[in-house]
């Protein structure tokens, strides 16, 4: 197996998707590879979920696929309180690429949707890892405008090539185990302190211009080991629409991150744009509104509902959207609420 990056092969790199829970979501993300990868080698890893139907059906995809491996863990004990036993997964899932001897490995989430892969996307990975001795991890995930608006994003100044700021590398995307190993990397139980450990160890980030992964927006999540939201419940074969060849060919042409906006549809249902991967439980959602407006203007930086994934327009009066629409009137109500309640308590 070629380690030199002039070229990653398909069978140098083991496909690893990690879920907890969220039956429709874990499941999305399983099938959307395989759609598009029939026969790479895949991972999953179960990370203790409550649902015996959704492990059932995990071991009954690896047991029709002679290319795929299910491991079932036990717990999804709190390590993290934000995404539980997380890194413990993958740290497992890293010591099964080496026993299997996988130079690389593509590690996915189980809220994610994979788009596309191709041999095209590995010279990609193969290019930037020459471009850059000192990066173990190449982003992979499509990922919003609003991370550019933030500065969350940055052109490195030699190469041209966009990293993560203040991040040495990320928690999902393409790792070379070999520059893993020799900078002596780890997963710790947070992807902050993680990344902060790849920086001290002089690690770049860098993000694919042609991404091959989204996250599926406004997702339910498990916090504190309990579910949050709703799952959406469609009657289409995925939760958002695959991309077709036109738009892998236009991802092909870019030479700057393809924004998660461009790529995202969601089908059979409709959602707030631009779109977040968490609830509005998350201030910077909130945060990421007042700047784009600030800086873009009303017309650009506003948000507004994506429904060109519903067969009808009249469809929206009875199809799932998110996140709800009660709450994202009461969410920024809220602090307003405790401020004049702190004024009039203080008159008093």
């Amino acid at each position: 197996m070629s380690t030199d990056h002039e070229e990653i092969a398909e069978g140098d790199i083991l496909h690893v998707v990690v879920g907890h829970g969220l039956p429709v979501l874990f499941l999305n993300a399983v099938r959307s590879f395989r759609a598009v990868c029939p026969e790479s080698e895949l991972l999953v890893v179960d990370n203790g979920s409550p649902q015996r139907s959704l492990r059932d059906a995990l071991v009954c995809l690896a047991a029709e696929d002679v290319h795929t491996t299910t491991i079932l863990r036990d717990d999804n004990d709190l390590e993290n309180a934000k995404v539980g036993a997380l890194y413990a997964a993958y740290r497992l899932a890293f010591a099964t690429a080496e026993e299997r001897g996988f130079p690389f490995v593509h590690l996915l989430q189980g809220d994610l949707q994979v788009l596309w892969w191709d041999a095209d996307a590995r010279a990609k990975l193969a290019e930037l890892y020459r471009r850059h001795p000192n990066c173990v991890n190449v982003h992979t995930l499509a990922l919003s405008s609003d991370r550019s608006l933030m500065g969350d994003v940055v052109r490195d100044p030699a190469s041209g090539d966009t990293v993560i700021a203040r991040y040495g590398m990320t928690d999902t995307g393409v790792f070379d185990l070999a520059r893993w190993r020799a900078a002596g990397m780890r997963f710790t139980s947070s992807e902050e302190s993680t990344a902060a450990l790849a920086l001290d160890k002089g690690l770049v980030a860098l993000v694919s211009p042609w991404p091959t992964e989204m996250p599926v927006p406004w997702p339910a999540v498990v916090r504190r080991g309990r579910q949050v939201g709703r799952e959406v419940r469609t009657s289409k074969p995925f939760l958002c629409r695959p991309i077709g060849a036109g738009d892998v060919a236009a991802i092909k042409r870019a030479t700057e991150p393809v924004p998660w906006e461009e790529l995202c549809t969601p089908w059979g249902w409709w959602c707030l744009a631009p779109m977040s991967a968490t609830d509005l439980s998350q201030w910077y959602y909130l945060n990421y509104r007042r700047h784009a407006l600030r800086k873009q203007g009303w017309r650009r930086g506003r948000p507004r509902w994506v429904t060109r994934g519903l067969d009808h327009r009249r469809d929206v009066l009875r199809a799932p959207h998110r996140p709800s629409i009660v709450a994202l009137v009461l969410r920024p109500a809220r602090p307003l609420l405790a401020e004049v309640g702190r004024r009039i308590t203080r008159r008093r």
